[in-house]
């Protein structure tokens, strides 16, 4: 998952993820227990969706997406619960971020074309 937008903020320093001090010396615990915090939510999306509950699987990427807004996975996952709910133009917002983050993703690429055939989006499976 894509952690891009967590910086150092003290210093502004990019590549902290992961860790618990910066090279400035700002203390970045908090940001770390965040983290862990938006993975969690990530994986009762994941709950969700597995046993059959698009909505609350929704709420739960959707959280993912506003924590953290380049997390592809939850981009991805976010699209498909529109989709499953028949809110394919949803669906298409939330892809269109996705490919933002990477235009070049596969699994992005597919969805967007089951987009384009009537009732193929809205197959009820849950999110990869």
């Amino acid at each position: 998952m894509s952690r891009e937008t967590y910086n150092c903020p003290a210093c502004g320093r990019r590549d902290v993820a992961g860790q618990a001090q910066c090279r400035c010396g700002a203390d970045l615990t908090i940001l770390c227990m965040f983290d862990a915090a938006v993975d969690g939510w990530f994986n009762r999306g994941l709950a969700a969706a597995t046993r059959g509950a698009p909505a609350e699987a929704l709420e739960w990427f959707s959280a993912c997406c506003a924590a953290r807004p380049a997390d592809l996975e939850a981009r991805l996952a976010q699209a498909k619960c529109w989709a499953v709910l028949g809110q394919t133009g949803q669906a298409r917002a939330a892809l269109a971020k996705a490919m933002k983050i990477d235009p070049d993703n596969q699994e992005a690429a597919m969805l967007a074309a089951a987009l384009e055939q009537p009732g193929e989006a809205h197959q009820d499976r849950p999110p990869d």
